[in-house]
């Protein structure tokens, strides 16, 4: 569709589609030799922050490739930083307004919006639901009426081969469509609702009054693969097993701003580094 509305504009315009697996093509985003590019984005979770940081920081799995002049960069770095530090919702909501305002000033990407989501399957496919959190198809809630050919195969189209099975590296829709299955969190959101939680690895969880402790009671009864029990240091080790191997354009920086305020291990790093000289 690009190719012949583009083509069509000028006849000395000529593009040539060539298809990439989908892990290439996410190795050769990272190394800024996509000049233009598509891409959707699904958000972590529910807040504008995870919209700025991802497409607009230095640090960002969209925004590194973007190569902005220093100084528009340097000030969308500040603005995040500073919105991000607020805790008055109607100046936040101001400060992050301001920061998209900028973003469509500069045209640093040409901004749209899917108001209408699409999922095709089966009739005799049962208890498909949407969470705007999860890319792909749910397999614990799916099911086959009678009317399935097969009920013990499910065949399901993506987007493409996963890149990593690894959940601590995985930052893309094909592979986590995969991981998701694969591995369970401590919580996830309940079905449809984004602002509602159930738990899955660990059954209750309690919130100091001040919102900086959180405290998972692990389920019991949970084994691994192997056959050894879940205990609280597994899900511990799996979150310092993140912040220490943390990549460029990666899931993690949401672990380090949360815990350190910082994007990345190594401005952490940087940082603790020049305190010592």
């Amino acid at each position: 569709m690009l190719k012949a509305n583009i083509e069509s504009i000028n006849e000395n315009f000529r593009i040539d589609v060539l298809a990439l697996p989908w892990p290439a093509f996410l190795k050769q985003h990272r190394a800024g030799y996509t000049p233009i590019y598509r891409i959707g984005w699904l958000e972590d979770y529910h807040h504008p922050h995870n919209w700025v940081q991802p497409f607009l920081s230095a640090a960002g799995a969209y925004g590194h490739a973007l190569k902005l002049p220093e100084d528009l960069q340097k000030q969308f770095d500040d603005m995040i930083r500073e919105a991000k530090g607020l805790v008055d919702p109607v100046e936040q909501h101001e400060a992050y307004k301001a920061i998209q305002r900028l973003a469509n000033e500069q045209q640093t990407s040409l901004w749209g919006v899917q108001p209408v989501g699409r999922h095709y399957e089966q009739l005799w496919v049962e208890n498909w639901y949407y969470n705007p959190s999860y890319p792909c198809a749910f397999a614990y809630g799916l099911a086959e009426s009678d009317d399935s050919p097969d009920p013990t195969t499910f065949t399901v189209g993506s987007i493409g081969d996963p890149e990593t099975l690894d959940p601590a590296y995985m930052y893309d829709t094909g592979s986590s469509c995969w991981v998701w299955r694969f591995y369970d969190p401590l919580i996830h959101t309940k079905r449809e609702r984004y602002d509602e939680f159930v738990g899955q690895l660990a059954d209750t969880w309690d919130i100091s009054d001040d919102g900086l402790t959180y405290t998972f009671h692990i389920r019991e009864g949970v084994k691994f693969h192997e056959g050894g029990d879940l205990d609280a240091h597994d899900a511990a080790y799996s979150i310092w097993r993140g912040l220490l191997q943390d990549r460029s354009a990666g899931p993690q920086w949401m672990f380090w701003d949360a815990f350190f305020g910082y994007e990345t291990v190594e401005g952490y790093a940087i940082d603790k580094a020049n305190e010592g000289m």
